[in-house]
């Protein structure tokens, strides 16, 4: 990819290579060896979103990927931001403030975790992008939109370079 993986990212990959979790609404990629791996995905996605500012680590189990906002000049990167693209629509949605905060998040939405409660069961009922917002409350009040939806409010490549920085 030509540059460092964020510290966070790095940690992520130390414990595993990929894997899909909560019941397929959580796939982290392999590193390497497919299209749907961080580092290949990465190349052959950035050219259609015309963008080198991400690298793409996995997907919702539909049609959004995860990514890491990084820009390639970026000197030391450490915790990034998690960012929710809508590939479909070349639209994107600032996810979580860092991958921790960004797993926590999604399971409080599709798991059980302790620390944060019963969220509900993202799968029944409302879907995820509308309960996201009562979750985001608790496990990432730092996230600069409490109600991240690539669909209806968008952001550009340029709206989040302006809210997390060009590197």
């Amino acid at each position: 990819l030509g540059r460092t993986l964020p510290a966070d990212l790095r940690q992520l990959y130390e414990h595993h290579n990929g894997g899909v979790y909560l019941d397929g609404n959580l796939s982290v990629w392999p590193l390497t060896g497919s299209e749907r791996s961080l580092v290949e995905g990465t190349l052959i996605l950035s050219q259609p979103l015309q963008t080198s500012e991400l690298i793409i680590f996995g997907d919702t189990g539909a049609d959004e990927l995860l990514a890491i906002w990084s820009p390639i000049d970026s000197r030391e990167p450490s915790d990034s931001p998690v960012i929710l693209i809508a590939r479909a629509i070349h639209s994107f949605a600032p996810l979580g403030t860092t991958i921790t905060r960004f797993l926590h998040t999604w399971i409080a939405m599709y798991g059980a975790d302790p620390d944060y409660g019963e969220a509900g069961d993202a799968s029944k009922g409302s879907g995820p992008l509308e309960m996201i917002s009562q979750v985001l409350a608790r496990t990432d009040p730092l996230l600069p939109d409490q109600n991240p939806d690539p669909y209806a409010r968008g952001w550009t490549i340029y709206d989040l370079g302006v809210m997390f920085g060009q590197g």
